[in-house]
């Protein structure tokens, strides 16, 4: 089993390794992508009850929040996954949902990965 303390990352001086994260990054975003526009408005939006108490659409939300969250903050070397918006149009709005998804792939491809700080703060609730 591997804990936090066992995975570490630090990309190469090229930039390889990063690039080989966020070509798998924006990979998964264009799955979203593709999942979010193989499903009905309806289902969709649907929230199913019982243990499942959230939408596809929520689960989308809550995903690309926390990508949203590391895209904004890792250049200025501090990334906080408590302070992300719920209740958002990509909860509910299959269009929001794909166009954030494609927002945040653009966003990825934008970033200097290279002059990235050396040491990212991370701020999450226990």
């Amino acid at each position: 089993m591997t804990t936090a303390d066992d995975v570490s990352f630090t990309p190469a001086a090229d930039g390889s390794a990063a690039d080989e994260l966020v070509a798998a990054l924006a990979a998964a975003l264009r799955q979203v992508h593709d999942l979010i526009a193989g499903v009905t408005d309806e289902q969709y939006a649907r929230k199913p009850g019982g243990a499942l108490a959230s939408s596809i659409g929520g689960h989308v939300r809550h995903n690309l929040d926390h990508v949203a969250a590391a895209v904004a903050g890792l250049p200025g070397g501090a990334v906080d996954y408590d302070r992300r918006e719920r209740g958002t149009a990509v909860e509910t709005d299959r269009g929001a949902g794909m166009a954030a998804a494609r927002r945040l792939e653009l966003d990825l491809s934008r970033i200097n990965w290279c002059r990235l700080p050396g040491a990212v703060r991370l701020t999450v609730l226990p």
